[in-house]
């Protein structure tokens, strides 16, 4: 387990990455019900953020636990409807999410790719010519 200064300086990282993400401290507070003062403080590093506080965030925008002291936290964050998720966004999340290694989070990508592939692999054509 990291030191405690590294997890709350972790922690502040991804506070900022979610007011980021939320455009707004107020509308992140509105989010995982907190006050926006309370919020503010932790940013500005006047308090810290306590492990409590840290999963009532997670558990409010359905990550993971451990999510907010993680330094994969960006990658776990939703995107935006039509945004790409980038792979390396993706693996990260997959881990983080499943608790799996990288070698089953590509292999788990390589099936998604299949499944939601535009072309299916044994598809016919329209207008292809019937052979016989």
């Amino acid at each position: 387990m990291p030191p405690l200064k590294v997890v709350e300086e972790q922690r502040r990282t991804n506070l900022q990455t979610l007011i980021e993400n939320y455009g707004t401290v107020e509308a992140l507070a509105r989010a995982v019900k907190t006050d926006p003062t309370y919020l503010v403080n932790i940013k500005n590093g006047v308090r810290d953020m306590g492990s409590k506080k840290a999963r009532q965030i997670e558990r409010a925008l359905s990550l993971p636990k451990g999510g907010m002291d993680a330094s994969e936290l960006g990658a776990l964050l939703p995107i935006a409807p039509g945004q790409v998720m980038s792979d390396e966004a993706a693996l990260a999340y997959l881990q983080m999410r499943w608790r799996i290694d990288k070698a089953q989070a590509e292999r788990a990508i390589a099936v998604l790719d299949v499944m939601f592939s535009k072309e299916k692999p044994n598809a016919k054509k329209k207008g292809a010519k019937r052979s016989g």
